[in-house]
C-alpha cells in the first residue's frame, strides 16, 4: 500500500521488495533455529552471519548502483558521506544485534 502513493514504483521496484520481505521472514526464522535450537549466543551469529549479509546487501549494490556512480563520475560523493555512512552502519550493527538478542530470549514469531 505505502509504494501505490510513489510516483516511480515499478513492477521491478515491487517485486524486489517483495523478495526482500521474503528473505526478512526466512533470515528470522533461520535465526530462530541457530539460536534456540542449535544453541548458539547472538555474538556467534554476527560473527557467523555477518559476512554473508554484508555479501548479499554489497554484491546486488555494487551491480545496480556502481556503473551510474562511475557514469555520472559522483564517486566524490562516497568519500564526503563517508561519516554518515559509517553512522548508518553502526547503527545498523546495533539494530542487527539487538534484533538477535531479542530473538534468542523471547520468538521472531511473536
Amino acid at each position: 500500500l505505502a509504494s501505490l502513493q510513489q510516483p516511480n514504483a515499478t513492477p521491478l521496484g515491487l517485486a524486489i521488495q517483495m523478495t526482500s520481505q521474503l528473505c526478512e521472514v526466512l533470515q528470522c526464522t533461520a535465526m530462530q533455529i541457530f539460536l534456540q535450537q542449535l544453541g548458539f549466543e547472538a555474538w556467534d551469529a554476527g560473527y557467523y552471519l555477518a559476512p554473508a549479509v554484508a555479501s548479499c546487501c554489497l554484491l546486488p549494490s555494487l551491480i545496480l548502483e556502481w556503473p551510474h556512480i562511475i557514469a555520472n563520475h559522483e564517486v566524490g560523493i562516497l568519500y564526503e558521506q563517508a561519516p554518515l555512512l559509517m553512522l548508518s552502519g553502526m547503527i545498523g550493527i546495533i539494530v542487527n544485534f539487538s534484533s538477535t538478542f531479542v530473538i534468542k530470549y523471547s520468538s521472531s514469531l511473536l
